[in-house]
């Protein structure tokens, strides 16, 4: 009798334990928010980087790591003393180094083809070219002593979706042997299909093999759309809920755009926020609050053309990160750091808030 009371007792001690300790762990997992480093920003980036808070940005994503039309990668910040005062400044304030590499092909400097997945499906189906690219991306993470790599390939062929999951489970083994991160960047869906871009990746067989699968939440409307939000809470939620069914939640991070654009009756360019504000004050225009996307948005008329810009403000931030933080995400990225303004820093500071 006494042995089965014993039994009971330690059996209720280890389930409290087990508890206590799950709670702990659940209680100290930390929020990050990582960025990504724009090479043809980089002065103004740099200032930004340097003026951060400590522990406000907890990883840098390099924006750096381009193809040549070999499909070598090549470094595109131009000025070799400029990349290693980023590399001195991400040292001295112990942030994360992760470089990124993407499937734009730098011909020259006036010649460029972003997201080209012809050079994937190049790279995929040949396999000495694959065996060259996996030792670059190994040795430039080297070099850096990187965390980890961010993989961000996109408008890929559907065709190529079961040959990507392979590239990126060889890539996460090679890595891990380093002690080494994967995160792999995707663009937004809200179901799962096999077309070209967005469908070309398969979330849930990625995420067996990566660290991290952070998911571009920008872009509802864009420069070959109707004027409108950058992204509607609406449209972040289904992205949310989906991401849920396919990842697993500590492996989500939710990227969000700092940005916005400006639609004229020819054109659309972006705009950051503060050129945002600076047109609204040239040309006397009315902010307004669409309550539907939870977004801000104008509209002015220069050389007889009606323009109308919607972009990302404190306000539509903050109901964002309220969302993202209902769906118990603990981590996002921002694109990109030479668009962070100090309002913006302060809605995204909230998400760090237990």
């Amino acid at each position: 009798m006494r042995a089965f009371k014993n039994k009971i007792i330690w059996g209720a001690f280890f389930l409290l334990v087990s508890s206590a300790l799950a709670f702990g762990y659940t209680a100290l997992q930390k929020k990050t928010i990582d960025a990504w480093f724009a090479y043809w920003d980089v002065k103004n980036s740099l200032s930004i980087l340097k003026d951060s808070p400590k522990d406000f940005i907890s990883g840098v994503n390099l924006f750096f790591y381009s193809l040549d039309e070999d499909a070598n990668i090549i470094n595109a910040v131009a000025d070799p003393e400029e990349y290693k005062q980023i590399l001195s400044v991400l040292h001295q304030k112990q942030i994360k180094i992760i470089p990124t590499f993407t499937n734009d092909i730098i011909y020259s400097k006036t010649k460029t083809i972003l997201k080209d997945p012809d050079i994937i499906k190049r790279i995929l189906s040949d396999g000495e070219l694959r065996k060259r690219h996996l030792e670059q991306i190994l040795n430039i993470a080297k070099e850096l002593n990187a965390e980890g790599v961010d993989i961000d390939y996109e408008k890929i062929y559907a065709e190529d979706r079961d040959q990507f999951s392979q590239f990126i489970k060889e890539l996460a083994g090679l890595l891990h042997s380093q002690n080494k991160s994967l995160a792999v960047t995707v663009q937004p869906k809200t179901e799962d299909h096999r077309r070209n871009g967005p469908g070309a990746i398969d979330w849930r067989e990625v995420a067996e093999y990566a660290d991290q699968i952070i998911i571009m939440c920008y872009n509802y409307s864009s420069k070959v759309s109707r004027p409108g939000p950058l992204c509607p809470p609406s449209w972040l939620a289904k992205i949310m809920k989906f991401a849920k069914s396919q990842i697993p939640p500590e492996k989500i991070c939710i990227a969000l755009g700092l940005y916005g654009y400006d639609w004229s009756e020819t054109d659309c360019s972006s705009v950051n926020l503060k050129k945002a504000l600076e047109l609204i004050k040239e040309n006397s225009a009315q902010l307004i609050w669409d309550r539907k996307s939870q977004s801000p948005y104008f509209t002015y008329t220069k050389s007889g053309s009606q323009h109308e810009v919607w972009f990302e403000n404190k306000e539509s931030i903050a109901k964002k990160i309220q969302l993202i933080k209902k769906y118990s995400i603990d981590h996002i990225a921002i694109w990109h750091l030479g668009m962070l303004e100090a309002s913006l820093s302060e809605s995204l500071s909230s998400f760090l808030e237990q």
